[in-house]
């Protein structure tokens, strides 16, 4: 049972199918969850049912934004490694105009 469930939604999302289509096949999914009593299937549904608009939204032109948290996450990690570096003055050290320093100050 629990395979029908997680294969059933991954059906739904591997089809380029218009939302309508996709209402349909999310209610009949709800409907299979709720006869179950799997936990983490009704934690699932929950999350589906809080956020369906956003959800649904997916189905317009299938994209994410998840470029947008790539290039956040690139962003987070090159301020991690930099972490404890200070720049000081505008002095030209090896043809780059800042001198970095250990933040020791």
């Amino acid at each position: 049972m629990t395979y029908d469930l997680s294969h059933h939604l991954y059906f739904i999302y591997s089809r380029n199918i218009t939302k309508p289509v996709v209402m349909t096949h999310l209610a009949k999914w709800f409907n299979q969850i709720e006869l179950t009593d799997i936990d983490s299937f009704q934690i699932l549904r929950r999350t589906f049912e809080n956020h369906y608009q956003n959800i649904i939204n997916f189905f317009d032109n299938r994209s994410t934004n998840a470029a947008a948290e790539s290039f956040h996450a690139k962003v987070k990690d090159f301020r991690r490694q930099f972490r404890g570096i200070k720049m000081i003055g505008h002095s030209v050290l090896f043809g780059h105009p800042f001198r970095f320093y250990p933040d020791t100050f």
